[in-house]
């Protein structure tokens, strides 16, 4: 089991430091410097920390693809809350789409423990700073063939139910691989999606779909200033209302 700790051990203004854990070999500090509006500090900020050594600094050598042999010991409840669904502190949601997405399921413990943090202190400091256009309640993926496209916990949830043969072990991984391949193309919209677009959004001429030659699925996608995101997942020949 791969094991990362995380403890918020100061404030000033707007910088959080963060303590992390992997074991004695692997620990150090981050100071996490978040936008003026933010509100709930340490809790964004270890939730920012997290994101950064698993994704980023890849402290267990590997990105993760999904929340597999993985477990996070947090300081604030509040992490736990979020992932849950269970928080009203909904402004905090978009530190938390990784949990709740890409590591859906993973496997996190409240820890009040500190004995490990001095030795944190003396490990690696960094600076990070995250700005307003990093704050996103959706997860990314930048691909070949649409660029960066921004994915919906629904379009997973389509993706997953929609999906033939036996219940899926990790939809995220599944449908980014798909994602991500070179050849996807874009398709004709079957009007009766267009017209449950233009039902659910006033307006269906930003909405763009899909797929592979040789594949069932279809994939759309609605495109807003320049930015694309994935709102569903549907199977050729199937019922596009959701």
């Amino acid at each position: 089991m791969m094991q990362i700790e995380t403890r918020a051990i100061d404030l000033s203004d707007q910088t959080v430091s963060v303590a992390w854990w992997t074991g004695y070999s692997r620990h150090g500090v981050l100071n996490v410097t978040l936008p003026d509006i933010v509100q709930d500090l340490e809790i964004a900020a270890e939730l920012v920390a997290l994101r950064h050594l698993l994704f980023e600094e890849q402290v267990f050598d590997r990105v993760p693809s999904s929340s597999k042999g993985y477990s996070l010991k947090v300081s604030k409840g509040a992490i736990k809350k979020l992932v849950q669904g269970r928080s009203s502190k909904k402004h905090l949601l978009p530190y938390a789409a990784f949990l709740r997405q890409r590591m859906e399921g993973v496997h996190i413990d409240v820890s009040r423990n500190s004995e490990w943090v001095e030795m944190a202190r003396d490990g690696d400091s960094r600076d990070i700073t995250v700005s307003i256009n990093d704050l996103d309640i959706h997860e990314y993926l930048d691909t070949p063939a649409l660029g960066r496209i921004y994915i919906t916990r629904h379009a997973v949830k389509r993706y997953e139910e929609r999906h033939p043969g036996d219940e899926m072990s990790n939809p995220w991984r599944s449908l980014t691989t798909r994602l991500l391949n070179p050849n996807l193309i874009r398709v004709e919209i079957p009007r009766k999606a267009l017209l449950h677009k233009a039902m659910r959004h006033g307006r269906a001429d930003n909405v763009e779909a899909w797929g592979h030659p040789d594949s069932r699925f279809v994939y759309l996608v609605v495109a807003d200033n320049g930015r694309k995101t994935l709102v569903t997942v549907f199977r050729k020949g199937a019922s596009q209302g959701k």
